[in-house]
């Protein structure tokens, strides 16, 4: 189970919306335990991508980034989130390709972002052949 708690939902909420109609993307620390995450913080990165309304290339500089967030803090990095303006929560074959590569050890936030300000989050572990949906808990 992924748990968020309240002061990063409203940091992902005002994230994803500033981000519309592109796609944000960052990574999620916090703690780590067995059967239990709870996100306490986010760390933007740049989104590189050439076409950055439908897909995602995460700045390679973030990955140092949240670790140095990580170390300062305690606590460690726990997953990559995303935006998919205007779609589904759902991975794409975009966030299959790039999980594949990632590996198991993090997990992922996907977040649907409307026009309307609607904003719908959802998580998901990539267990070496597809996704697998997490549960997600706001405290």
């Amino acid at each position: 189970m992924i748990v968020l708690d309240g002061a990063v939902q409203t940091s992902i909420r005002a994230w994803a919306l500033a981000a519309y109609p592109h796609e944000a993307v960052g990574f999620v620390i916090g703690e780590p335990l067995p059967t239990l995450a709870t996100v306490t913080a986010l760390v933007p990165v740049a989104n590189l991508a050439s076409t950055p309304d439908t897909t995602f290339v995460l700045d390679p500089v973030g990955w140092f980034q949240a670790d140095a967030v990580a170390q300062q803090t305690g606590t460690a990095v726990l997953g990559i989130i995303h935006t998919h303006p205007d779609s589904p929560a759902v991975p794409s074959i975009h966030d299959a390709r790039n999980a594949a590569d990632v590996g198991r050890s993090l997990f992922w936030l996907i977040v649907s972002v409307t026009s309307h300000g609607r904003i719908d989050i959802r998580g998901w572990h990539w267990d070496g052949a597809e996704f697998v949906e997490d549960d997600v808990a706001w405290n």
